[in-house]
């Protein structure tokens, strides 16, 4: 019962930081690593045995994964208006994860020139991928453009740094016939994406019993391990299926669609996001309180590991400053919104499971995700007081020019 009443403190904890969030401007996950590390220390000092619960990850970041990326595609509304914002997210998610891996990898081909290059790039693309539930939940007070801009970009670096990754571990050569083979699988993907979200949408309308959404987010998970265990893009059919229902009015109105479905319930599907929202906090909170807590002193203190951390953080933001301006995108603050957090640890945690990731520690991993996090904190802050001068000014001088205030 001990582990019982501190798991549902620590819990309650996670919900008040993610309550007041919004006000301190600290990303919840830093504030769950923290905890997590303090009661490991706590507990080391006071000479308690405790579990190597490191273990846990693996399942708890697959799930949270899962639901992050639902949860994240849930809130995207497609349409014409958001046709540019697409292409551009989508284009820096993908240049960013591309070549960042690749010069990460180089980096480690200087010092490790006896490994082979995929294991390299393996090892690059941990840390590629920013996280969209830290980033999201972060961006609520940002313009509305910009707060669109860090949803779809972050969303779509989620699902692209998984199928890269996954891309890299399912095949040891990178030939022809292996993008032929990537091609199939996506096509096949897309096919079994149709016939379960028929399926799924089916049930969520015809269900009449008062235990509903439990069965459909179980056969959502169980679909997405399978597809997984195939060596299927799983996140392929997470994308497709929250984008369905969160754009079903429009979808409805193809002509050829019509016919398959009956009228939507609109309340059906926001009691469906509620509880997806519901199930994230607690898989997330658990997740990196897990994580913290499986993290020694010694290693988040190892000065070797901060100062790669240091230039892994430095080079993901560089690039990401380098991208946005040849892409002449100028929105407020979405410089700092490229946090790391649940992929990369849980990336991190496949390659050690495979023993792929022999130049990578968890202190590292928990001080790149600790330091981007206070980057975007930081910059935000620093960004947001910025424009408070400005208006300030503006406002005392309404008839200056923007120039002059800039």
């Amino acid at each position: 019962m001990t582990v019982v009443i501190a798991l549902c403190l620590l819990l309650l904890i996670a919900y008040l930081f993610e309550f007041y969030s919004e006000k301190i401007n600290v990303p919840t996950v830093m504030i769950l690593l923290l905890v997590g590390f303090l009661l490991r220390e706590i507990i080391t000092y006071f000479k308690i045995p405790f579990p190597d619960l490191f273990f846990l990850l693996p399942a708890l970041g697959n799930l949270g994964l899962l639901l992050i990326v639902l949860e994240a595609t849930l809130s995207i509304k497609l349409n014409r208006e958001h046709g540019k914002l697409l292409f551009q997210t989508l284009g820096l998610a993908l240049a960013s994860i591309i070549i960042l891996s690749f010069l990460l990898a180089l980096a480690l081909r200087s010092t490790h020139p006896e490994v082979s290059f995929r294991e390299l790039l393996l090892m690059a693309a941990v840390f590629a991928g920013s996280s969209s539930a830290v980033a999201i939940s972060s961006s609520k007070h940002l313009p509305t453009t910009s707060r669109n801009f860090v949803v779809y970009e972050s969303s779509f670096s989620d699902i692209l740094s998984i199928m890269f990754f996954n891309f890299l571990l399912w095949n040891q050569t990178l030939s022809g016939n292996i993008f032929f083979i990537a091609l199939s699988q996506l096509i096949i993907t897309v096919i079994i994406s149709a016939v379960s979200i028929y399926f799924l949408f089916f049930l969520i309308q015809r269900i009449e019993h008062e235990i509903k959404f439990i069965p459909i987010i179980l056969l959502v998970i169980l679909i997405y391990s399978v597809s997984e265990i195939m060596h299927l893009p799983g996140l392929i059919f997470i994308l497709f299926f929250g984008l369905f229902l969160n754009n079903y009015d429009r979808v409805q109105s193809l002509p050829w669609l019509k016919k398959m479905f009956i009228k939507e319930n609109p309340g059906e599907v926001t009691r469906f996001k509620d509880l997806v929202v519901e199930f994230t906090f607690l898989i997330k909170s658990i997740f990196f309180l897990v994580f913290g807590f499986a993290v020694s002193r010694r290693e988040v203190l190892n000065l070797p590991d901060l100062f790669k951390a240091l230039v892994i953080v430095a080079v993901i933001f560089g690039l990401r400053w380098l991208l946005l301006k040849l892409m002449r995108i100028e929105l407020d603050r979405v410089l700092y919104f490229a946090p790391r957090g649940l992929i990369t640890i849980l990336l991190f945690v496949t390659l050690q499971e495979k023993g792929l990731a022999p130049f990578l520690s968890r202190g590292m991993v928990f001080q790149v995700v600790f330091l981007s996090c206070l980057v975007m904190v930081i910059g935000n802050l620093a960004g947001k007081k910025q424009e408070e001068k400005i208006e300030t000014r503006a406002a005392e001088n309404p008839s200056g020019s923007v120039e002059e205030f800039e």
